[in-house]
């Protein structure tokens, strides 16, 4: 490890010790604050972590969270109104998208596994790079078969995980 790198693991490692110790001091001397922290409502806490990843997931998770919350208002402990409101046409049209993006996600994962990549597509070096091409070119293609017949095929070549596509 280089200088650098050893610097950056021991300013990691002093952080989650700081956080550990916070949350154990925390637990001790004001048990409610501790849990209001830590048994948060997985609806809540999925808004606040999808928030941030929108331009990267885009919005679906963070509107499945919404309807979420929306739908646990009152067993969340409000008493008003939830400011969502979900229609039954845009309940309808959430579930759909929300499968399509599951099945995306799947598929992605998949594909990633099949040729050994990373999100952006990169593959190891000792991989021969020309197999791992022709694999990508017979995924893509049957992912075009597919979507095709339900989308036109510049849009399904939107959607492909790899934009330059290797």
């Amino acid at each position: 490890m280089d200088p650098d790198e050893k610097a950056f693991a021991v300013t990691e490692r002093d952080q989650a010790l700081r956080s550990k110790c916070y949350e154990a001091a925390l637990a001790k001397n004001h048990l409610d604050s501790y849990l209001a922290l830590t048994q948060v409502d997985a609806a809540t806490r999925n808004l606040l972590s999808f928030a941030e990843s929108t331009w990267k997931d885009g919005i679906v998770p963070l509107r499945d969270s919404l309807m979420q919350i929306s739908e646990n208002w009152h067993q969340i402990g409000f008493s008003t109104p939830c400011p969502y409101q979900i229609t039954s046409d845009d309940l309808l049209k959430h579930k759909l998208e929300l499968s399509r993006y599951k099945d995306w996600h799947k598929l992605k994962a998949y594909t990633q596994e099949l040729l050994h990549s990373d999100d952006d597509g990169w593959v190891p070096p000792q991989l021969d790079f020309d197999k791992v091409q022709a694999r990508h070119n017979e995924l893509f293609e049957l992912y075009i078969q597919h979507e095709s017949e339900q989308l036109p095929e510049q849009e399904a070549k939107k959607l492909w995980f790899y934009i330059d596509r290797m």
